[in-house]
């Protein structure tokens, strides 16, 4: 592995960033990991304990009578809440290296929000915290999303942004991200306000199978250099197939809901 002689250097690939980052940020990758580990339990037990998620959870069985009631159909693929999530400490620091480096167009200046440390890592990555809710239907989206609004709106302390996601790679879903301002502790053990962020994902059943198939192939691309338009035109491509895959996939739940709607008319 080539040595880094200064921050100056752009490093060319994961191990290097890693090198690259102590050196930026004077902070060893020991110390940096036990921070993490310790500062995104933190997080994870306070949303826990939020108004907004320790009611959703209180309400399932309500939004499943109710869903199904209305419908005849179920509304979750699992009828329990599913459990919150904290992103690995290797995922965070390649989705710093993507933020930091690969997606940086000032190198060597730091990218337009700054550069990413630790600290700072808590407030820009939004997924740190994260769980994903699964419906059956695509009409399951919507109505989940209406019923978390409405507990952020009973919720002083917290505010929700909403993302319909629809990418040119064929994901689809919607990201509710909760965000809560928390103390934390800094490398010199004085205490912060940090605005920190809670990402429920809600997606299909369908969308998640396909997720997984393809897991390896997202995996593969993200610490890759942002792939052109011309995959849309290769139709030979692994990029051709399996992203008009997902947009394939999601019109085909479109037409399942016009069939299910029609039925439920006659």
């Amino acid at each position: 592995m080539k040595k880094l002689k200064d921050t100056t250097d752009k490093p060319k690939d994961i191990i290097e960033y890693k090198v690259w980052f102590e050196k930026k940020f004077d902070i060893s990758s020991t110390q940096m990991e036990n921070r993490y580990e310790a500062t995104s339990k933190h997080i994870r037990d306070h949303f826990l304990e939020s108004h907004v998620w320790s009611n959703l959870v209180k309400n399932y069985p309500e939004y499943i009578d109710e869903y199904s009631t209305k419908h005849s159909y179920h509304l979750f693929k699992d009828d329990s809440p599913p459990d919150i999530f904290i992103k690995p400490y290797e995922s965070f620091i390649e989705k710093t290296y993507r933020k930091n480096v690969i997606q940086n167009k000032n190198w060597p200046l730091p990218p337009d929000s700054g550069w990413i440390s630790l600290e700072k890592g808590f407030s820009i990555i939004k997924d740190i915290v994260r769980t994903t809710i699964t419906v059956k239907y695509l009409d399951g989206v919507n109505y989940i999303v209406e019923k978390y609004k409405e507990l952020v709106e009973e919720c002083t302390e917290s505010n929700c942004h909403i993302d319909y996601e629809a990418r040119d790679e064929g994901y689809y879903a919607v990201h509710l991200e909760l965000r809560e301002e928390l103390q934390l502790v800094n490398s010199d053990w004085e205490t912060y306000k940090c605005l920190c962020s809670f990402e429920v994902q809600i997606s299909t059943q369908l969308q998640e199978v396909l997720k997984k198939l393809l897991h390896n192939h997202y995996e593969k691309n993200r610490l890759e250099a942002k792939i052109d338009d011309e995959w849309k035109w290769n139709y030979e491509s692994s990029e051709f197939s399996v992203n008009y895959l997902g947009h394939i996939l999601h019109y085909v739940e479109g037409m399942i809901m016009e069939i299910r709607n029609k039925q439920g008319e006659n």
